[in-house]
């Protein structure tokens, strides 16, 4: 899907526009800090992108959990490549809430480069099966963030 054309609803009206960036948001006049905004959508026509999506959403939504998969007998990683990715890369997927302190984000900016040069070293089927295991743990994470709030 594509925006096409889209139309803040507060330019329709000079003197509210100016109004806005006097004042911020939210305020006396927009007690909310969001504005009504219209869109054109437009679906993609090009089948191969829907499909590249489409397989991505099967693959988060898959009954198999992110530690069934690593188990599983068609799991293409070796016994060393898995305990390789456990040990040094598995637990940097976590998130931090808001922004992470600079010495953090210096630490997981090395973590990412050595996590992409592991997968390089990896067969096309490893490196797959990675990008599906990553995403499926990266949505049981947010679950449990969400789980835990309620």
């Amino acid at each position: 899907m594509s925006c096409q054309i889209s139309k803040w609803f507060f330019l329709l009206k000079k003197y509210f526009r100016e109004l806005v960036i006097e004042t911020g948001l939210p305020s006396l006049v927009w007690p909310s800090d969001h504005l009504s905004v219209g869109a054109v959508l437009r679906f993609n026509s090009d089948p191969a992108a829907f499909l590249k999506v489409a397989k991505i959403v099967k693959n988060v939504f898959d009954s198999k959990s992110a530690q069934e998969m690593l188990e599983a007998d068609e799991c293409p990683l070796t016994a060393e490549e898995k305990k390789c990715w456990l040990d040094n890369f598995d637990a940097s997927l976590k998130a931090f809430p808001g922004k992470p302190p600079e010495e953090e984000l210096t630490r997981i900016k090395t973590i990412q480069a050595l996590r992409n040069e592991f997968i390089g070293t990896l067969s096309q089927d490893s490196q797959e099966f990675i990008k599906k295991y990553t995403t499926k743990k990266k949505h049981e994470l947010k679950q449990e963030k969400k789980n835990e709030k309620t």
